[in-house]
């Protein structure tokens, strides 16, 4: 969960370092990319896909640093995702909102990761950026109303988890907070959490932008200017 308890191994010489328990072992892939799909399935087999985005993984901590929708890829691997994502939902006869994690491999194959029966954080975004939020939807599936529409009116959306730092446990302090609640088209949600660890997840924060280099520099700004260091 959250990328603990995750072990790289790149040679049979380090299988000591993991199955210490249950395990899954998986084939490691040459990846180029890796992107979500968010998917909405109600009674009637009806669906609705959000566009795929893409996700920058914290290379330490092995969690979502950031992510960015829509995703940099060509048209047909949209095409291949929301395809993959379908065929999915429809073999599993899955009702819900199903998170699917995808891998793009360096040769374009497009490869199911994991996926999170539940609203999820690769599409936290859609709270301020899409018509109809990944959270309204699951209410208008609980209630069983239509689907609502998963266009996103950004051009451009970007997520910031932001993740306790310092090297102990302890009372959260938000450090930068005002300053970032100052710059248009950001939005901060924390989560409440009385205790700040290394690692944990915190909060995130949304950020809408028309223009693609205009959103990178904003994340790139949010992320130098704000820390949750514990009291």
């Amino acid at each position: 969960y959250d990328g603990k308890g995750v072990v790289s191994l790149a040679s049979t010489e380090q299988l000591d370092l993991a199955f210490d328990a249950s395990s899954v072992l998986e084939k490691k892939v040459d990846i180029d990319k890796e992107l979500a799909v968010i998917v909405a399935r109600d009674q009637s087999g009806d669906m609705k896909c959000y566009r795929a985005i893409e996700l920058v993984f914290n290379s330490e901590l092995n969690l979502l640093d950031y992510l960015i929708s829509p995703a940099q890829v060509p048209e047909e691997v949209f095409a291949e995702c929301e395809q993959v994502a379908i065929n999915l939902v429809q073999e599993l006869d899955f009702v819900g909102i199903l998170a699917i994690e995808l891998f793009l491999s360096k040769e374009g194959q497009v490869l199911v990761n994991e996926v999170a029966p539940r609203p999820h954080n690769s599409g936290h975004h859609t709270i301020e950026a899409a018509v109809c939020s990944q959270y309204e939807q699951l209410v208008r599936l609980l209630l069983e109303l239509p689907l609502g529409a998963p266009k996103q009116h950004a051009q451009y959306a970007a997520i910031i988890n932001l993740i306790g730092g310092g090297q102990r446990a302890g009372e959260p302090i938000y450090q930068g907070f005002n300053a970032i609640q100052k710059i248009e088209n950001v939005h901060v949600h924390l989560y409440g959490k009385a205790l700040t660890k290394p690692g944990r997840k915190m909060g995130h924060i949304t950020i809408l932008s028309e223009d693609y280099e205009s959103i990178l520099a904003l994340i790139n700004k949010v992320k130098t200017n704000i820390s949750i260091i514990p009291e």
